[in-house]
């Protein structure tokens, strides 16, 4: 894209595992409207400006201020955290109308994570994406990273639809990012795009990501109306087992024999 885890006896020990849910990542909006207790509106994001996301019909609609060079806008997450030492993921519906585009034109909406340090958040040196996007007659799904300030276009999968779904996912035991779409737009058949590891970050395990959703386009002139949107963001720690120890006695039957007097 051009945007650059017995031992038995009278005495027995059983483990068991109880759910253990953490405050961490975890929550949603359907963009009804503009919650900026929730987000963190992020107008030059990725070092891009010229873009803005508002809340019109229940989405968040994308619309460009020029028609000529690259154009961004975000949302940063900001109710909670993404600590890296724990799994989590996050999901959009995404809208991308259809559309021809000339030459040297794209547009585009996503989910993204990064890692906010150690420059500004609104301009991070490392992060990762999954988009859907229309570029010069192609129409798909793309998953990007940026490591030390350098992009890199990792995968692509070319769609038809106008209406998907979007999933980003992080595994901390494996360290592994990776990168689903639905292309029905129900969040309920999720389709693994790829998946990559973030070790050349040099981020240290008490690093925490930043999450966003993000629109883009270049060379183009849109509005709201074009309808290039984003809707029912959900964000998730899932629940880890954590091992508790429930002991059982056994009860011991003792039985008494009187001897007979002869």
């Amino acid at each position: 894209m051009k945007r650059k885890c017995l031992i038995f006896g009278l005495m027995t020990a059983i483990v068991l595992f109880q759910q253990a849910s953490y405050a961490a990542l975890s929550g949603s909006d359907d963009f009804s409207f503009e919650d900026l207790t929730k987000w963190t509106i992020l107008n030059n994001f990725d070092g891009l400006a010229g873009g803005q996301l508002s809340n019109v019909s229940g989405k968040a609609a994308y619309s460009s201020i020029s028609s000529g060079g690259d154009d961004f806008a975000a949302y940063a997450w900001t109710v909670n955290t993404a600590p890296k030492t724990t799994s989590w993921e996050a999901r959009i519906d995404v809208f991308l109308p259809q559309s021809d585009l000339a030459v040297d034109q794209y547009a585009g909406v996503g989910l993204v994570a990064f890692w906010p340090e150690p420059v500004p958040i609104d301009v991070p040196e490392n992060l990762v994406e999954i988009n859907i996007e229309l570029d010069e007659g192609f129409r798909g799904f793309s998953v990007l990273k940026k490591t030390s300030a350098v992009d890199s276009d990792l995968a692509f999968s070319a769609t038809s639809t106008s209406a998907g779904s979007l999933r980003l996912a992080w595994d901390a035991n494996t360290a592994l990012f990776s990168f689903y779409y639905d292309d029905n737009g129900g969040q309920d058949s999720w389709v693994l795009l790829h998946s990559t590891h973030i070790n050349d970050w040099g981020m240290p395990d008490t690093g925490e990501f930043g999450v966003a959703v993000s629109a883009f386009s270049g060379n183009v002139s849109l509005t709201t109306a074009n309808g290039l949107a984003i809707d029912n963001f959900f964000a998730v720690t899932p629940s880890v087992p954590e091992p508790s120890v429930l002991l059982l006695f056994g009860l011991g039957v003792i039985g008494v024999v009187r001897k007979k007097k002869l």
